[in-house]
C-alpha cells in the first residue's frame, strides 16, 4: 500500500471543528505562500498554495492528533498544517526523488466539483488512478507513493486541506521542509 483513501476519516464532530477552524484561519490569519519555502521542483509553474502550520499546544492540533492515533497508533506526528490551494495551483509529481516521510491529506471543503480540478493522481507501474476531493476524505501517502494533483481551475474556489506530516522513524531530522 503506497496510497490509501479513507472515507469519513474523522468523526463528524472533529471534522466540523477542523473545517471551521481552517475557514477561520483563512479569513483571519497571515498565511505563508508555498513559493517561499517549497523546493522549486515542488512548485514548478504552480500558483501559490497558502499554508498555516498549527502550533503544537493548540486544542485543534491535539484533537487531530488523537484522531490520527485512533486510526494508526504507529504514526508519530511531525507537524500539522492547513493548505489553501488557490486557482492555478497544483502539486507536480512527487515520490520520484528524496521524499521526506509518510503523510496524510484530509479534504475540508463541504463540496467539490470535478471540473474545478485538484484531483489527486497516483501512479502504480504503468497505471494512473484518480481521487476526487470529498469532504472528510483522508488519503494516507507512504513515502514511496507517486502522486500529483491536477491544476485548480481559474474559477475554482479555494481547496482547503489538512496536511499531516509524520516523523520518519529512520530519520532524526528535526526541521521540516514544508
Amino acid at each position: 500500500m503506497h496510497l490509501e483513501p479513507i472515507i469519513s476519516i474523522f468523526s463528524d464532530e472533529i471534522f466540523k471543528l477542523v473545517s471551521d477552524n481552517s475557514e477561520h484561519i483563512y479569513k483571519n490569519e497571515t498565511l505563508r505562500p508555498s513559493v517561499t519555502f517549497w523546493d522549486s521542483s515542488k512548485v514548478e509553474l504552480s500558483r501559490p498554495v497558502l499554508t498555516h502550520r498549527l502550533p503544537t499546544p493548540d486544542e485543534v492540533y491535539q484533537k487531530i492528533s488523537e484522531e490520527v492515533k485512533r486510526i494508526d497508533e504507529s504514526k508519530e506526528i511531525k507537524e500539522i498544517s492547513y493548505y489553501y490551494w488557490t486557482p492555478g495551483s497544483y502539486m507536480p509529481w512527487q515520490g520520484y526523488d528524496d521524499s521526506i516521510s509518510d503523510s496524510l491529506t484530509v479534504y475540508l471543503n463541504s463540496e467539490w466539483k470535478i471540473k474545478d480540478g485538484g484531483i489527486l493522481l497516483h501512479a502504480s507501474g504503468e497505471l494512473v488512478g484518480a481521487i476526487k476531493p470529498h469532504p472528510n476524505l483522508g488519503v494516507f501517502k507512504e513515502v514511496s507513493a507517486k502522486y500529483s494533483t491536477t491544476i485548480l481551475g481559474l474559477k475554482a474556489p479555494i481547496l482547503r486541506t489538512l496536511e499531516v506530516e509524520f516523523k520518519d522513524l529512520k530519520d532524526d531530522r528535526t526541521e521540516s521542509i514544508i
